[in-house]
């Protein structure tokens, strides 16, 4: 016999996936294929939406383009009697009247207490003025956030009057107290 000289084979052939990794891809392609379906189906709403739309912009402008040319009549209400006129100009009114606040003094009172006070509420309307209400463990540093603000000015004038600590209650974590105050009057702030 003849012996045999070995082969080495360098170029080994690779294992074929098994059928857990051939599922594995069908699950994959599955879920973007259903993806991909419902990216088109949304595709396709949002072109129809845009559709309808346009189609309802074009009976306004055509209406828009009539009443130029036909002669303005007046209408039976004035707008700016209507109740929903009226109801919106006393909301804005409102609205500013609360942008119109002090509102920068307002936070700074709540800053300018002294250490060892937790703040526990901040309310803050045009009639009531101002109320905070805080919890110490002693009298003291309540008394010394109502000079606090007795204190605050703004441009040499005072911001606030009335200024009182209007309850004490005694918890278990301390004292509970509620500062009132009220804005200065505008024309206190006028004056030079």
């Amino acid at each position: 016999m003849t012996p045999a000289v070995p082969q080495p084979d360098f170029l080994r052939p690779v294992a074929r996936p098994g059928w857990l990794a051939w599922a594995w891809c069908a699950t994959g392609l599955l879920v973007l294929a259903g993806a991909a379906a419902d990216g088109h189906a949304a595709w396709q709403q949002r072109a129809q939406a845009l559709q309808r739309l346009a189609r309802a912009d074009q009976p306004a402008a055509a209406a828009a383009a009539a009443s130029a040319k036909a002669p303005a009549r007046p209408p039976a209400t004035p707008p700016a009697q209507r109740p929903e006129a009226l109801a919106r100009q006393a909301e804005a009114e409102r609205w500013l009247q609360q942008l119109a606040q002090p509102w920068p003094a307002v936070w700074a009172a709540s800053e300018a207490a002294p250490e060892g006070i937790s703040w526990l509420l901040l309310d803050h309307g045009s009639s009531a003025g101002l109320r905070l209400s805080g919890l110490a463990l002693g009298l003291a540093p309540a008394q010394a956030a109502a000079d606090a603000l007795r204190a605050q000015q703004h441009q040499g004038r005072p911001v606030w009057q009335g200024v009182l600590l209007a309850s004490v209650e005694r918890v278990a974590d301390g004292q509970r107290f509620d500062l009132v105050a009220r804005p200065a009057p505008a024309s206190a702030a006028a004056a030079p």
